[in-house]
């Protein structure tokens, strides 16, 4: 759908236009999403969620992580899965039938933290030094919270997994600006943190 190329085209189009005007135009896109999630709820009596609902976890996930980048972007804080169902017009109540199940929101955040690793990269390249310390702050932060869960072995686990090394690299790149002085000494302490 529209929704994902725009986000393909997210990091790319970063730096050529402002970051409020990308966001802005990924929203104009969700009156459309919630449409067809409207159109699909048709098709089957509430009752037979579970039924069908591996049909669309992968593009719930997905929608998640569009919807958790959207609000990264503009606020610099983590969707609640209230949020991402305000977005969607759905529910987080099984009871409603169609809903954005714990686990589609879990795994549809740990798809943030490798677009935001990649824009922590691209910002260094366009000589933009702050983000790259906040989003290795924000990562930590992530990676923290999912440590709390008590995780077991299955894909949840094994994307956390990922979320780890995300971690390690957005704080390598904060510790190779610190090495090479890329960082002003107002933002060095905050850079600190984020690499300790």
């Amino acid at each position: 759908n529209g929704l994902a190329i725009e986000y393909n085209q997210f990091s790319h189009l970063f730096f050529s236009l402002q970051v409020t005007e990308i966001c802005s135009q990924a929203r104009k896109l969700l009156p459309k999403v919630k449409e067809d999630i409207i159109d699909l709820q048709k098709t089957f009596p509430p009752s037979d969620y579970y039924r069908y609902s591996d049909h669309w976890h992968h593009v719930m996930q997905h929608l998640v992580f569009q919807c958790s980048l959207i609000v990264y972007m503009e606020e610099e804080a983590l969707i609640t899965r209230d949020q991402v169902a305000q977005y969607l017009g759905v529910s987080t109540n099984k009871d409603d039938g169609f809903h954005i199940t714990l686990e589609d929101y879990l795994q549809g955040v740990l798809l943030l933290p490798g677009e935001l690793s990649r824009i922590a990269v691209n910002c260094v390249i366009h000589e933009d030094y702050q983000r790259p310390i906040q989003i290795a702050s924000f990562l930590s932060q992530l990676n923290a919270a999912y440590k709390v869960l008590n995780l077991k072995n299955d894909a949840l686990r094994r994307k956390y997994d990922g979320l780890k090394y995300e971690v390690k690299k957005a704080e390598g790149i904060v510790y190779d600006m610190k090495i090479r002085r890329l960082i002003p000494t107002a933002m060095s302490s905050n850079a600190d943190d984020t690499i300790s």
